[in-house]
């Protein structure tokens, strides 16, 4: 006689038992998979958050960027204007300057006896009229004026007796041009 063992029921408690452990290690698997891919999900929103948030951080320094250099450009606008009638106010001081200095050198010129009436100027020609009391009077002034630099050349152009025993007389007078630096 033989001793018969079933082992069927133990080979399939192992089986069963190895079955469970493969299960359990698939679905462990599967589920650390599964969470895995859930937080890379996460973390790629998370990220494309903050690239949104820094996109929109970067638009508007971008457009507060443009807005300073839309003020710099009407500041520099405003600046070179500035400079512009600065230009012009020290042109026209200059311009102001030379008059002043030939009112001067015109009141100095004027003898006793002798006065202008009307003054003009064209291009580089001072035209002086006025009147005078003789005409010895009139020759001082033309010398008068030719002594100084502001009125290099004068000519006398017309002199004329009038009805007050006065005498008129016109002068042409070069203006010297002064020269720009």
């Amino acid at each position: 006689m033989t001793l018969r063992v079933n082992l069927l029921a133990w080979r399939e408690r192992r089986l069963d038992k190895r079955y469970r452990f493969w299960l359990t290690v698939i679905l462990t698997a599967v589920a650390a998979e599964i969470l895995l891919l859930l937080l890379l999900g996460g973390r790629a929103q998370w990220q494309i958050r903050q690239h949104e948030i820094d996109i929109g951080r970067l638009s508007d320094y971008r457009l507060a960027l443009k807005t300073r250099l839309e003020q710099i450009n009407v500041l520099k606008a405003d600046y070179q204007q500035a400079a512009s009638l600065n230009r012009q106010s020290e042109q026209r001081f200059e311009h102001s300057v030379q008059y002043v200095q030939l009112l001067q050198h015109l009141a100095k010129a004027v003898p006793t006896g002798a006065w202008i009436k009307q003054m003009s100027q064209s291009a580089a020609v001072l035209k002086l009229e006025g009147k005078s009391q003789d005409y010895n009077q009139i020759l001082t002034l033309s010398k008068a004026l030719q002594l100084a630099a502001v009125l290099p050349k004068v000519q006398l152009r017309e002199v004329k007796q009038l009805a007050d025993e006065n005498l008129y007389f016109s002068l042409d007078a070069a203006l010297h041009v002064a020269e720009k630096p």
